[in-house]
């Protein structure tokens, strides 16, 4: 199971450009001229975003792949990589980078720095390609997208390149099991825990999360996912430990209470009492829900994907102010989201998935 199911064209450019297949939707780009002020040549495209991508996003005025936003690039590079060695077509399958710009970016620069953001991606992937398949050099189309507020109402989010393959097959789809008589997209018993999962008061959204993040909706992967204390995971969602106990989602520590202060609360040293989780579904349920209501799902998925640092993060892009490693983890939060609710899509789109043994998944960096 891939980690975490939970990754320069001139003014000559013809006017029909290739197309990028979201699923079984094909979505034909219309390349316009640039405008004056666009400097390095990209064809304009007013296609909407690609189904899921992986986000590079940048400070307003800004277009450099700096050393954390490399790193953002080369996770997605790796999962090309795998695909690329399941699938040797993908090796020279193209590529597609579009670029976004802000109304947080600086005014003069709006309709040019979607472009310069698209082929400053362009190359970091290009480099990050050569590093892991010498010779390989598949096609990268660039297109410029303007301003735009599709991705969040926060300017900072619609400050991105987005990498995405033009032929999604092996970065995300249904998931096949290996088991001889189960059918090539069959997980057998995963229905009966979509079921449990449902009983549980579980919704569409909690099974997005649990098909991404667990290979059988099941807690058999090492305790803690082979971690401890607030970075440590627990239940079929793998929630960490940090944004369990300060979401106020977990029950309190039973025994004395503080005078005018409740139940003692619970801290980092507690994090074996996540284990509760593994064993009871509907606490697992209760925690998630208790904790998206506190938290709000912004900073819910901040705090899911990153723990403190993913909160951390959050509160520097609300307050305007993030720095370079902040804007990074941003990005991986935003891919990790558009993952899910990717699943979230193809369940509403196929009601069946919620009790079929069938999986969706889509390839994302584990962290």
């Amino acid at each position: 199971m891939p980690p975490r199911r939970v990754g320069r064209e001139g003014h000559d450019r013809p006017s029909t450009v290739p197309v990028q297949r979201t699923g079984t939707l094909v979505v034909q780009r219309q390349a316009t001229p640039p405008p004056a002020d666009a400097g390095p040549s990209c064809p304009l495209s007013t296609a909407p975003p690609a189904a899921v991508g992986t986000a590079v996003i940048f400070p307003p005025g800004g277009s450099v792949v700096d050393a954390e936003l490399e790193k953002v690039v080369m996770a997605f590079a790796k999962i090309w990589d795998r695909v690329r060695k399941s699938r040797p077509s993908a090796a020279t399958e193209k590529l597609v980078v579009d670029g976004y710009a802000s109304s947080a970016d600086p005014p003069q620069l709006q309709s040019a720095i979607s472009c310069l953001r698209a082929t400053s991606v362009q190359n970091s992937l290009t480099r990050a390609i050569a590093q892991l398949a010498p010779g390989s050099s598949p096609g990268i189309d660039v297109f410029a997208h303007g301003v735009t507020s599709a991705f969040d109402p926060a300017p900072l989010r619609n400050q991105r390149a987005v990498i995405s393959p033009s032929n999604p097959d092996g970065y995300r789809g249904s998931a096949t099991f290996p088991a001889a008589g189960t059918g090539p997209t069959a997980y057998p018993g995963l229905g009966a825990r979509k079921a449990a999962l449902a009983a549980a008061g579980g919704n569409d959204r909690d099974l997005a999360v649990a098909m991404l993040e667990t290979e059988r909706m099941l807690t058999d992967y090492p305790f803690g996912d082979a971690k401890t204390k607030d970075a440590a995971n627990f239940g079929i969602f793998k929630q960490n430990w940090y944004f369990i106990r300060t979401s106020g989602a977990m029950p309190a520590l039973p025994g004395p209470t503080l005078p005018g202060q409740g139940p003692l609360g619970l801290d980092e040293a507690d994090w074996l009492r996540g284990a509760d989780l593994n064993a009871d579904l509907a606490l697992d349920v209760s925690v998630v829900h208790a904790s998206q209501a506190k938290l709000g799902l912004e900073k819910w998925f901040a705090a899911h994907r990153w723990g403190a640092s993913g909160q951390a993060a959050f509160l520097a892009a609300a307050g305007g102010s993030p720095d370079s490693r902040q804007r990074a983890l941003i990005a991986d939060i935003a891919n990790y989201r558009g993952a899910v609710e990717w699943i979230l899509g193809q369940i509403g789109a196929h009601p069946v998935l919620r009790t079929n043994d069938t999986k969706m998944w889509v390839d994302v960096p584990a962290v």
